[in-house]
């Protein structure tokens, strides 16, 4: 009896664990979130239709639940349609909770722009949702909030 119940708490711990990410994992995994905020402040188009899916969903500072890639495109051209430039992009404090196929990171960020002439700042937090999908990762959403 001793040794059935071992072999199931063993079976059972074998099939409900993820595998572990590697080293290689977080290093890619982080690569493509610095490329997602670098390709919308940049308004590179086509990067950002690689990297959020049609059926991306965000809650964006300013507020609200935007559904679609579309609206990412338009702000982003309308960033820079405004004049504006990426000068630097920090995550000081990033945290990564592995789901198999799916990692959400808990980041706070810190974002150098010009726009208008001026340089600012702008600081918050973000909840962003990447997914292992036919081999690469894309970003299906995000939630940001400002800290100013």
């Amino acid at each position: 009896m001793r040794i059935s119940l071992l072999v199931l708490l063993a079976a059972a711990a074998c099939t409900s664990l993820p595998p572990q990410p590697t080293a290689a994992d977080r290093t890619d995994l982080l690569a493509v979130r610095e490329q997602v905020w670098r390709a919308w402040f940049g308004n590179d188009q086509q990067r950002l239709r690689e990297l959020l899916p049609d059926d991306f969903v965000a809650i964006d500072p300013e507020g609200g639940v935007k559904r679609g890639r579309q609206g990412q495109l338009d702000g982003a051209a309308a960033f820079a349609t405004g004049g504006g430039k990426l000068l630097d992009v920090r995550f000081p404090e990033t945290e990564i909770q592995w789901l198999a196929d799916t990692a959400v990171i808990y980041t706070t960020f810190e974002v150098d722009l010009e726009a208008g002439g001026q340089k600012q700042t702008m600081k918050g937090r973000a909840s962003e949702v990447f997914e292992r999908r036919a081999g690469r990762w894309v970003h299906p959403g995000w939630h940001m909030d400002s800290t100013k």
